[in-house]
């Protein structure tokens, strides 16, 4: 539908240039009269804010990565780590140089992908994020904060040289940030949203991993993971003329669950493994020692066990969707206390170790909420502080970062680098005898 704004503007033969841009202020209106500024095309932004052919290289090479480790084709652990929200995209710059120097270390077997988190879900107010309000104030100027948040997207894969990974929240969003996503999570208030399996299906060549619910239910997830593979017609942006589209899909490459705990408690044990596995088709029967086994059906409907061996495709399901999982060390898991992610990262450690078919072995890898410093900091965008110390030069972002403590999340609690350092060596140390046996 053409707002009123677009209506005028095709009335008066006015041209794009005509229009308010992000970042400007549109003339005066009456109070309460919706007013909008007309976007650049997300080809436009990636124009301006381009990645390297050596970091599109990168990010396809990653999305291979991440698949193939969902495949069980790849021994390493996958770990997706950094801030629960980017507010400070330098101090966030400055967070991935120390993370590429630990996964420089640890690349051999820890796969480790960058949490670039620019859009905040809340379950009810609250700041949402850097795409929603980059000037921490509450004015919600989304043009701006689409541009600052791909240029740091684009920062971090071309500078920095690591894969980002990012929740998909808004559908028109993500169509700026699609072409440097190694990895997209659809999150536990959208997982069972249709809008949000489509999504899933036009982010191509993204692996996408849906969360249980807030309540710790995974039915949702699972029943969006079974849908987005099937192909399907969609409405999209286009991503050259920014006009609405329609796109066949042949469907989303690698839906998989992610584990987050929720309300009625943590659900990174066993048992919740080995139920997540049985419901995303993987048959679970036990050996002659009653431990169980995971089994796929063959063409002749008996049943052999899900192996480790990389030509026997351990992670497919009979359903044919990926029953390998990712584990979020913080949210439900943590039971909101960040310092219990370490507790959780570690037990999740020694059962990769174990690699056991339907526990360690089916799980892929790992999430932590980390950011330089540990906890989190008050923070309210209604809230404008005054100039810092009367200096009145100082505006939007700049203004409201001066009053913050640098490095330290303004959302969830993070856990400090000393200790997510910590955490991902006792993964590399104990995903050792996965490797050794994948690669025997």
């Amino acid at each position: 539908m053409l707002s009123k704004t677009l209506n005028l503007a095709l009335k008066r033969n006015m041209s794009q240039a005509e229009f308010p841009t992000p970042g400007e202020s549109p003339e005066q209106s009456a109070p309460n009269t919706p007013h909008e500024c007309l976007l650049p095309t997300p080809l436009e932004l990636s124009a301006k804010h381009p990645l390297t052919p050596e970091a599109e290289q990168l990010v396809t090479q990653s999305r291979e990565v991440i698949t193939n480790i969902l495949k069980g084709q790849d021994p390493r652990v996958l770990a997706i780590v950094g801030p629960c929200s980017i507010h400070d995209p330098d101090a966030a710059l400055e967070y991935a140089a120390k993370l590429k120097k630990l996964s420089d270390k640890l690349k051999d077997r820890v796969f480790v992908v960058m949490r670039v988190y620019c859009e905040k879900p809340r379950t009810q107010e609250g700041w949402k994020g850097l795409v929603r309000d980059p000037d921490l104030d509450n004015t919600e100027d989304l043009g701006k904060g689409i541009e600052v948040s791909r240029r740091l997207m684009v920062q971090v894969t071309n500078q920095v040289g690591l894969p980002c990974a990012a929740e998909l929240l808004d559908p028109i969003v993500a169509t700026y940030f699609a072409d440097v996503l190694a990895w997209g999570a659809i999150g536990a208030r959208t997982s069972e949203s249709q809008v949000h399996r489509d999504l899933a299906c036009t982010m191509e060549g993204v692996p996408i991993g849906f969360k249980n619910s807030t309540a710790s239910d995974c039915t949702g997830a699972i029943d969006s993971i079974k849908a987005c593979k099937c192909p399907r017609s969609l409405l999209c942006i286009d991503q050259r003329t920014g006009r609405a589209a329609v796109r066949q899909c042949p469907g989303s490459v690698m839906p998989h669950l992610v584990l987050r705990g929720g309300r009625n408690g943590p659900n990174y044990f066993k048992s919740d493994v080995v139920n997540a596995v049985t419901a995303l088709g993987g048959v679970v029967r036990t050996d002659a020692k009653g431990s169980p086994v995971a089994q796929q059906a063959t063409k002749d409907g008996k049943f052999t066990p899900i192996s480790n061996d990389s030509n026997s495709s351990p992670a497919r399901s009979t359903t044919g969707v990926q029953s390998r999982i990712l584990i979020d060390c913080s949210h439900g898991n943590s039971m909101k206390d960040y310092r219990r992610q370490q507790a959780v990262a570690s037990d999740i450690a020694r059962r990769i170790a174990l690699d056991e078919p339907t526990d360690g072995g089916a799980i892929a890898g790992i999430m932590l909420e980390s950011y330089l410093c540990a906890g989190n900091q008050a923070f309210d965008p209604t809230n404008l502080p005054p100039a810092c110390g009367g200096n009145k030069s100082l505006y939007g972002a700049a203004r409201q970062l001066a009053q913050l403590k640098r490095g330290v999340s303004i959302t969830d609690s993070c856990i400090d680098f000393d200790t997510t350092e910590a955490i991902l060596q006792d993964v590399h140390a104990q995903a050792a005898s996965r490797w050794e046996a994948q690669s025997a």
